[in-house]
This record gives structure tokens, C-alpha cells and sequence, in this order.
């Protein structure tokens, strides 16, 4: 059953002045092994005109939700939500497995569809002696947006499969466009890095390749660049108490038939999030017109002793050398605000590139369960990362404890992502206080105060500053584009150190909950 939902909700809790909000996806389920009404983890997807969030639903204390709700819209007006079919028991009996995590979504231009990848669990013990087993990822494939097919594993064998992230080859101008890409890590082989390609636009999928020298990646995010050259960033570490390795990088310059050893892209410290939030230095990538990939991760250096994470990004034009990572100055470097998973979007046009970044903050990093306020905000960058606009508050304040609480934590989604098709898309999951049950934690769209679009509308000074002033359209439809010619005046051209082998770290962690 797909249900309509299109009214904007105006909150006085949330979002600075002229944002409201607009939930596009709840909680069907009614499950008594569930957490009802939660759905956490949206992640979105555009072909120009039908748009695709995919979040889940019904969140389980341990691992996992119930079900993975989608919801679409023709427009970004009104949006239909639903279930993905044929997944779990929980919407029907007959169902394969018995629960469901990681999705991600993309479009793929060559062959007109959406694909979903995610995780299935089922409960039976494994070979590593776990009371259940995570399956291989699997992918949903529509025309539509609205219709699924049954889902397809793209791999066998895995002891424990993590993390899996879905991209496709859209650029005309690569020799592999119309591939498409999954990449996951195998947590019970040291997390080692795996991708599985399809050349027939999600239908098939080839053997499972690795890195060359075996490299274990968390969170491994393919993108791709103009010329074809797959990229993919992820964090290379032990697990979620905040003792990263390395940020690093892994890239195939024949269409996935072979990978490169890890890269690294920078040492990784990360702060311990406060209130018991669930969260980690996961990267968000994405790549401009270009050919440069940019990438951002929550980091503590520029603090004081470590005490709050900033936002940081780096960039590379082949995913081999990297620029030295710098502060994305959304406060001041002693606010003791801490920042935490953050969502990129990269926009290209004629007039340059434009970035939106959203994320969530504790406005103090030292608070406790009882007393954090948890806000979602957005800044964006319209000269490359150079500069950033003064950010807006998108969603809060909200407590974590009416977040559903995983074994990992309070938890609005391990990853989110958003797209800059003309406005900027970001589905959040955002809770307020219950009222018939035990949460109400639902997925939401900002409606965001619209940019006018007029590259003469500006000083040279302004552009130069890369502060534009911002016009707002009485439309309201979303931030629009205020492009620059060439990056911006003043946006510099970042320097790019020697390349590094990434260290190989072979920690072998236990098994946490997804």
C-alpha cells in the first residue's frame, strides 16, 4: 500500500525563520519486536524529474530494522510512500528474511532505472558462530520510482558483509558508462574491501574484486569521474568508539575490473560524539564536472584537545593524491559545538560548482543524554569549499532520547545523502515528542528558502569574498543556484602532496550492531 503524503508541516521548533518541513516518509509497521514508528537513515536519488528517498523503518534494538520504506515524488511537490517489496517478514510471512539495513540508492541514465542496494539478515547462525547471518547485498530495480522488482544478490560468499554503497556510471563521456558499482567490506575478513560491478544496468553482477593489497575499508563510497575512473573513499578502522586509522581512498581505471591498493587521504581523529549518539567519521564524497572529487568526514583536529569534531574536506583530481584536509568554518574553532554526519551535494553548471553540505551538531560537545539538544543545519559553498555560507538551521532542537536507541546508540542513521538536481534535497530523519506511542521519529524534507539564479546579481568584490547575497523567492521551493564562472574568483587551487600508500591495520573487531 502506497500512502500520500504532501502537506508541509511548520514546526516552531524547527529550522530557522521561512524553513518548514515536509515529511515525505513514516512508519507504517505495527511490529511488537520493533521499534514503532522510527525510520532513520534517508538516503535520496534523482533522474531530473522523479525523485527517491529510501530510509528504514522499524528500527530493532540490536541490529537492523524491520522494513525499508521509500517514498517518491514526480516533482517534489507530493510523495508517495511506501514499503520496498519482497524483503522482509515483517510485511508478509512468506518474505525471505527477517530483517533489513544499509540501504543506498542511485540512478542509472544509460538503462532508465533506480537501484536500491542493502543488506538482508536472516536468523541463523553463521559459521563464526553468530546468532543470525548478514547476506550479501542485494538490489531493487524501477523504471518508476514507484514499482519494484524482487530483489537479487550481487555476490555470494561473505562472512559477514557491511556497509554497502550504490553508485552508477551516468557521465556520457566515460568508456563504462552505464556501470554500476556496489561496494561493501566483509567485517568477519577483516573488513576487507569489496565491489561487484553491473554492465547491464543492475540485471547481472560480476565476480567480487578486492583491493591489490587487501585493504580492509568502513563505509567504502564509490564515485565516478568524467573520464570513467571509479574512486572510492571510506574510513579505515576498528569500529565505532572513535579510534580511526586513516581516511583512505581506492581507485579502478578500467570500469572495476581491477582496484588499486589503499591511498591515504589523511590520519583520521575523531571525537566521541556526547549523548550517546550513534555516529562515525563515515566519508561523503562526491565529484564535480571536472573531475575533482571532493569528500568530507567529521574530524577533531582543529580543536583544542580534541573536543568537538569540525567538518573537514579534501579533494583529489585522480583519487591518489589529496589535498591536505581544511576546516569547513561553520563556527568558530572554539564554539564547543560539535559537528557530526554530514551529507555533500555537488552541483555543476555553467556558471561553476556549487556545494551543499547538511549535518547534524550538539551546539555543546560536553553535554550529557539529559541535556543535549540535537539540531540538523546546512551551509553551502559556492566557490569549491573555499568559503561557506553563514549556516541555517534546518531541524531541532530534539532530544536523543527520542531517538530510537540502537546497541550502538541514539540513532538518526548511520549515512545520509542528499542531491542538487536545481534545489537542494536533503531528507533528515527528525523526532518529536510521541503522542501514541513510544516515538515518533519520521523522515522530513527542509523547505528551503530559494536563491535566484542571476550571475550578474553580485559585485565582483561579493564574488570574490564568495558571499553572494542571498535573495529569497517567495516560493520558497528549496536553495536554488548562485553559481560562480570558473569556481570563483578566489577559489584556490588546493596542494596536492605525493601520493601514500595507505597503512595496512589489522584490527579484528567484533562484531557491532548495523
Amino acid at each position: 500500500m502506497i500512502q500520500m503524503l504532501a502537506a508541509a508541516v511548520a514546526l516552531s521548533l524547527f529550522g530557522s525563520a521561512g524553513i518548514s518541513l515536509k515529511p515525505i516518509g513514516v512508519d507504517p509497521l505495527t511490529s511488537a519486536t520493533s521499534m514503532h514508528q522510527t525510520a532513520v537513515g534517508p538516503v535520496v536519488a534523482t533522474n531530473g524529474f522523479a525523485t527517491v528517498s529510501v530510509f528504514q523503518v522499524g528500527r530493532f534494538t540490536g541490529d537492523a530494522a524491520a522494513a525499508m520504506g521509500f517514498s517518491t515524488s514526480l516533482g517534489g511537490v507530493n510523495w508517495s510512500t511506501g514499503l520496498l517489496p519482497g524483503l522482509t517478514k515483517a510485511q508478509n510471512p512468506a518474505n525471505p528474511y527477517d530483517r533489513i539495513t544499509f540501504a543506498t540508492v542511485t540512478w542509472n541514465a544509460k538503462y532508465h532505472q533506480f537501484l536500491i542496494s542493502m543488506l538482508p539478515i536472516i536468523n541463523v547462525a553463521d559459521s563464526q558462530g553468530d546468532t543470525d547471518t548478514t547476506l550479501p547485498p542485494i538490489v531493487l530495480r524501477s523504471s518508476n520510482g514507484f514499482t519494484w522488482t524482487a530483489p537479487q544478490p550481487v555476490a555470494t560468499g561473505g562472512l559477514r558483509p557491511e556497509k554497502n554503497w550504490i553508485a552508477c556510471d551516468n557521465w556520457i563521456t566515460s568508456p563504462h558508462f552505464g556501470n554500476c558499482y556496489v561496494a561493501w567490506d566483509d567485517n568477519e575478513d577483516s573488513d576487507r574491501f569489496h565491489v561487484n560491478v553491473s554492465t547491464d544496468g543492475g540485471q547481472t553482477w560480476g565476480p567480487t574484486r578486492t583491493a591489490a593489497d587487501g585493504h580492509s575499508a568502513y563505509g567504502a563510497l564509490p564515485v565516478i569521474q568524467p573520464n570513467g575512473n571509479v574512486v572510492v573513499t571510506s574510513e579505515d578502522s576498528n569500529g565505532y568508539d572513535g579510534t580511526a586509522q586513516n581516511m583512505i581512498s581506492f581507485v579502478s581505471t578500467n570500469g572495476g575490473a581491477s582496484w588499486s591498493a589503499g591511498y591515504e587521504i589523511s590520519p583520521l581523529t575523531a571525537h566521541t560524539v556526547a549523548g550517546n549518539m550513534r555516529t562515525q567519521s563515515l566519508p561523503t564524497t562526491g565529484v564535480d564536472m571536472f573531475g575533482t572529487v571532493l569528500t568530507v568526514w567529521q574530524d577533531c583536529r582543529f580543536r583544542s584537545g580534541c573536543s568537538a569534531n569540525d567538518l573537514v574536506l579534501s579533494t583529489s583530481r585522480n583519487g591518489i593524491a589529496w589535498s591536505t584536509p581544511t576546516r569547513i568554518a561553520l563556527d568558530g574553532a572554539t564554539s564547543g559545538a560539535d559537528h557530526f554526519l554530514p551529507s555533500l551535494a555537488v552541483r555543476n553548471s555553467l556558471f561553476g560548482t556549487t556545494l551543499g553540505l547538511s549535518y547534524y551538531e550538539l551546539p555543546q560537545a560536553n553535554c550529557s543524554v539529559a541535556n543535549c539538544a540535537l539540531y540538523a543545519g546546512f551551509s553551502q559553498s559556492y566557490n569549491a569549499g573555499s568559503t561557506w555560507s553563514t549556516p541555517l538551521q534546518l531541524a531541532g532542537p530534539m532530544s536523543p532520547s527520542l531517538l530510537p536507541l540502537t546497541s550502538a546508540g541514539y540513532m538518526v542513521g548511520d549515512y545520509m545523502t542528499s542531491i542538487y538536481p536545481s534545489s537542494y534535497v536533503a531528507p533528515l530523519a527528525v523526532a518529536v515528542p510521541p503522542t501514541t506511542s513510544a516515538f515518533n521519529e519520521a523522515i522530513y524534507l527542509p523547505n528551503l528558502p530559494t536563491q535566484t539564479f542571476n550571475p550578474f546579481g553580485f559585485s565582483l568584490a561579493e564574488l570574490r569574498a564568495g558571499q553572494a547575497a542571498t535573495e529569497v523567492n517567495a516560493s520558497g521551493t528549496g536553495i536554488g543556484v548562485k553559481d560562480s564562472a570558473a569556481l570563483h574568483a578566489n577559489s584556490v587551487t588546493p596542494a596536492f602532496g605525493l601520493p601514500h600508500r595507505a597503512p595496512l591495520v589489522r584490527i579484528r573487531r567484533s562484531h557491532h550492531p548495523m
